[in-house]
């Protein structure tokens, strides 16, 4: 679809969101139309290599180690 151009980025901001295992997490994002289907995509990004990107991986270990799920 992104080839044949049917799909079209209608908004790209970016957006802080306040974790509170690790704090602020700065995302871009991007929201992909599929025109004439009322569709949408989200899509959320890190810049490789920025605290937000540190902060990401650190969440997904953290969220691997969850210790306050009982077994």
């Amino acid at each position: 679809m992104w080839s044949s151009q049917e799909l079209g980025i209608e908004h790209h901001a970016r957006q802080v969101l306040q974790h509170p295992q690790v704090g602020p997490v700065e995302l871009d994002f991007d929201v992909l139309t599929v025109p004439d289907r009322d569709q949408q995509v989200v899509i959320f990004t890190a810049e490789p290599g920025s605290g937000a990107d540190r902060n990401l991986r650190l969440l997904k270990a953290v969220g691997a180690r969850r210790t306050d799920v009982p077994a």
